[in-house]
């Protein structure tokens, strides 16, 4: 089971804009509220794919394969030098099961690990989902802008029948990016951005807040 940590978000937060992935137009939507929302995190104490229980040895094979095949494009900036170390590398991503369709097909929520993954210094990785259908596994991202994320959290809220997601970025000790996503078109796309801080409007107190500052992202 992996590790949560609270996320606490004091006031009602309106989403003040919605933008389609891929193009620059805008969009209102409905306002919504993230209190008492938690962050999940893949610990590679327990969440490395190979020891992941609720996946059968075949389904962490071609899991591992799928990875594989998604890092192979990045195989040179990463330094990975073989096949074997890419293998090895997509082995040791973090996987966990989650359900987002309400028992349909089986979904993983998959992070790299690592510099080899693609990992930042601040701890921000390749994030996946994917969908294992009868030909293999789907990934439920578009492939041209797959996001990072250092935690996620899977919402209640559903869109065309799978789960809304929140992937959090890690950008300082008292700051996050957080994306939102909804499932349209057959894969999860960002529809609003925002900021979440941490740190105190004081400038002469250095101690974060307990209940995060939320703004829509600059950009």
């Amino acid at each position: 089971m992996s590790s949560w940590k609270p996320f606490l978000i004091s006031s009602f937060i309106p989403v003040w804009s919605v933008f389609a992935q891929g193009s620059a137009a805008r969009v209102v939507a409905p306002p919504f509220t993230m209190r008492g929302d938690t962050y999940h995190v893949l610990s590679w104490q327990k969440d490395v794919l190979s020891r992941v229980a609720a996946l059968s040895k075949p389904d962490q094979a071609t899991l591992t394969q799928a990875i594989m095949d998604e890092l192979r494009t990045d195989k040179e900036d990463l330094e990975i030098d073989s096949e074997q170390e890419l293998r090895s590398v997509a082995a040791g991503s973090l996987a966990e099961v989650v359900d987002l369709n309400s028992g349909g097909f089986l979904t993983v929520a998959v992070q790299a690990s690592g510099d080899k993954g693609g990992c930042s210094p601040t701890g921000n990785c390749p994030f996946w989902i994917f969908e294992k259908q009868p030909n293999g596994w789907r990934l439920l991202f578009n492939r041209a802008h797959l996001p990072e994320a250092q935690t996620f959290i899977i919402r209640s809220t559903r869109t065309n029948g799978y789960r809304d997601l929140i992937l959090s970025m890690h950008g300082s000790a008292f700051s996050s990016d957080l994306t939102i996503y909804h499932f349209r078109g057959g894969i999860y796309r960002a529809v609003a951005c925002y900021e979440a801080n941490w740190h105190s409007a004081n400038a002469d107190d250095d101690r974060p807040l307990k209940n995060a500052r939320i703004a829509p992202c600059a950009n």
